[in-house]
């Protein structure tokens, strides 16, 4: 898929790069070729993972950033960090999952990230359309150094 001489360019996402993002992000998390390799949460929203508005407010909050990484023109991942503590060291990494996706949680946790048995309420005002009820966050914890 990529070459031997393969470099990553990390970068800082821009406004210009709201819609990208957005296209990107909403076919990671419900494009119809990945619902049929991996199950994902099409079954239960009916509208897009983001929006244009969402990624601008993620851009315009203090103590944050979005980071890209990109192939030659092609959008590889993306990551929003937030300061702890005035600090950006990064000890760990945390993120939020929709509880009811197990197999993705279980993929997580062979990757080193722990179930913390914390939840937060799911806005169903930020995602689209809920197909079903009782949607929460569960947050997952790695950490980074020893």
């Amino acid at each position: 898929m990529f070459p031997d001489n393969f470099s990553l360019v990390f970068r800082t996402v821009t406004t210009t790069d709201v819609s990208a993002v957005v296209t990107w992000m909403n076919s990671a998390y419900r494009d119809d070729f990945v619902r049929r390799c991996w199950p994902t949460e099409t079954d239960f929203f009916g509208s897009g993972h983001t929006d244009a508005k969402q990624v601008r407010v993620l851009l315009t909050q203090t103590g944050s950033l979005t980071q890209l990484a990109v192939y030659q023109v092609r959008l590889l991942a993306s990551c929003h960090m937030e300061k702890s503590d005035q600090h950006w060291q990064c000890r760990y990494w945390s993120m939020k999952v929709i509880a009811k996706r197990k197999e993705l949680i279980t993929w997580y946790e062979r990757r080193g990230y722990c179930r913390t048995g914390c939840y937060q309420p799911f806005s169903y005002n930020d995602a689209g359309i809920g197909l079903c009820e009782e949607l929460r966050f569960e947050l997952l914890h790695k950490d980074l150094l020893p």
